[in-house]
């Protein structure tokens, strides 16, 4: 081999040199550098998706460190739309409620009717039992409206009395007033009137 090699021109030998300086170049690409450079892609691939990992955690955390104030801050406009509205009143607690305004306003109740929120669905039908005029209007699943019709005897200065008066309660409003043609016969003041006047009332069951 050594013979050989001796009888080679110094053109040969060069080249010779040359495709075994290849063949390791390319035998180090192969076996050294190719493999580390796909190592170092995976890697840095690893790092990447690890990143967005973290940044996901991050958020997460953030969000689990806000539950808390959040959480406040629902329960706090919860108890504000609560606070606008009554608890679940009785028939008895509404007409309580309603009489004790009207006849503060120096007025007299001649007849009162209370809706009755479990005799009708949430598409306002109404039925009447015992001359009681009873509708209903559940605006929610736990908010209930009731209606409370009132015929009251006496001055308009009395009914602009319970008007400023409703404006103060909670959950109460006025929906429709009229002069009513009632007139009680028994009354010797000709200033005594008669007025129909709808209530409703805003309850919540909490």
């Amino acid at each position: 081999m050594k013979e050989l090699f001796t009888t080679l021109t110094e053109r040969e030998k060069k080249l010779i040199y040359i495709l075994v300086l290849f063949l390791l170049i390319i035998g180090g690409w192969f076996l050294v550098i190719k493999p580390s450079l796909e190592k170092y892609n995976q890697a840095k691939l690893n790092k990447v998706n690890r990143a967005a990992e973290l940044t996901k955690l991050k958020d997460e955390l953030k969000n689990y460190q806000e539950a808390d104030g959040q959480l406040a801050i629902l329960n706090q406009n919860y108890q504000t739309i609560i606070d606008k509205y009554n608890g679940v009143y009785t028939n008895d607690e509404i007409d309580d409620l309603i009489t004790k305004q009207i006849m503060a306003s120096s007025l007299t109740p001649a007849s009162l009717n209370i809706s009755d929120g479990n005799s009708v669905d949430q598409s306002g039908s109404s039925n009447t039992t015992q001359n009681k005029k009873e509708v209903s209007t559940q605006t929610s699943s736990n908010i209930i409206t009731k209606t409370v019709t009132t015929t009251v005897q006496g001055n308009l200065n009395g009914v602009g009395n319970l008007l400023d008066k409703v404006k103060n309660m909670k959950g109460v409003s006025v929906a429709a007033i009229s002069y009513s043609d009632k007139q009680d016969t028994s009354s010797q003041n000709t200033n005594v009137n008669s007025y129909d006047i709808t209530f409703l009332v805003y309850m919540i069951d909490k």
